[in-house]
């Protein structure tokens, strides 16, 4: 069951572009999950909800921290952490934590391991010994479309990135003019292994997003992130086609939604008011067509024109001659009701009493 984090698993739903003051620290930037899973109702799951509920309490106090819940087999055992952007209030850091918790578990449905990163948070479990270990895979990296190559700014940017590498400590941020950047570690990480993560993720940004307006690199343990005044605009002008598509599939959605109530009224209403030729009712005697153009009689398209009526009982086009007239319902009928309702099975003769003699007569 020993089986860290598979980078090919990972999945990529929603990136946010960064700044500091205005992303929501609950925005979600990525998850992956192990491909080893656990059965349902085993100690292994019930080790995680106790894993999981311990680290959202602990971030009510603290920024981060690590768990780590042995079983009574090497297979439920299992370790986690979590750790909240720097730059959070606690209950900031709190709200994160949790929001991320609760994505967890859906993304990762009874896997073994799992990890999610938010705008302002880092969770991770595994039933691997991770915990101090150094981890320099690349989970994710996003870099802007090249749109030429500003010298002045990528020169600031540089200089940005720069004193990130050499500022030291878990989280730090710098900036120049309309550039800015941060990077952070892991709580678990040793100063030399944050600072080799850090520079790895820096230098991962200038070698693969070239000029772009933004960067992000994420690593299993650290990440590096920049973006420029031209990220903004960048944003809010792919924000605006995006919220343009939205309205056009939108107006799209609701015209089709318009024209199929549409053909499904139409639909009923032929069914229950309409008849095509080929549904025409034919005249009993002749098989000409029968068109009703009142409620009760109707005369055939044949050479005699027959007249006809409908039978309200078995609603069949009978000619008027053969049909039974209901005196109690006032309705013609083509079929009398069988004889045996009229016949009583056994009479008795009414009892009568002389009244004036008081004897019983027959």
């Amino acid at each position: 069951m020993a089986n860290t984090l598979a980078p090919p698993l990972l999945s990529l739903f929603f990136l946010t572009l960064f700044h500091p003051s205005h992303s929501s620290s609950d925005a979600f930037i990525y998850a992956g999950c192990s491909q080893i899973k656990y059965a349902p109702g085993s100690p292994y799951e019930s080790n995680l909800d106790s894993l999981l509920t311990s680290l959202v309490n602990s971030a009510t106090y603290s920024s981060y921290n690590k768990y780590s819940i042995s079983g009574s087999t090497q297979q439920d055992v299992i370790n986690g952490i979590y750790q909240c952007r720097g730059d959070l209030a606690m209950p900031d850091c709190a709200t994160c934590v949790a929001r991320a918790v609760t994505q967890v578990t859906p993304q990762c449905p009874q896997t073994c391991g799992g990890a999610v990163q938010l705008e302002g948070c880092f969770v991770k479990y595994d039933n691997t010994s991770f915990i101090g270990d150094e981890d320099k895979t690349v989970v994710l990296k996003k870099c802007a479309p090249a749109v030429g190559y500003d010298q002045e700014v990528m020169g600031r940017r540089d200089a940005v990135l720069a004193s990130l590498g050499s500022a030291g400590g878990l989280y730090r941020v710098g900036g120049s003019g309309d550039v800015e950047g941060v990077a952070q570690c892991v709580g678990d990480l040793s100063s030399g292994k944050c600072q080799d993560c850090v520079m790895e993720a820096i230098g991962r940004l200038k070698s693969d997003c070239g000029g772009a307006v933004f960067g992000d690199v994420f690593l299993g343990k650290c990440y590096a992130r920049y973006s420029t005044s031209g990220a903004h605009a960048y944003a809010k002008s792919h924000h605006g086609e995006h919220d343009e598509a939205e309205k056009t599939f939108a107006i799209i959605v609701g015209l089709l939604a318009g024209v199929a109530l549409v053909i499904i009224f139409l639909t009923f209403m032929r069914k229950a008011f309409g008849r095509n030729e080929a549904e025409d009712e034919c005249c009993s005697c002749c098989s000409a067509g029968v068109s009703f153009e009142d409620t009760r009689l109707a005369y055939c398209q044949g050479a005699d024109k027959h007249k006809l009526t409908r039978c309200m009982v078995s609603m069949i086009v009978c000619l008027l001659s053969l049909l039974w007239f209901c005196v109690s319902c006032n309705r013609w009928v083509s079929n009398l009701a069988p004889g045996t309702l009229f016949t009583l099975l056994i009479y008795t003769p009414p009892v009568q009493k002389d009244l004036q003699n008081g004897e019983v007569v027959s």
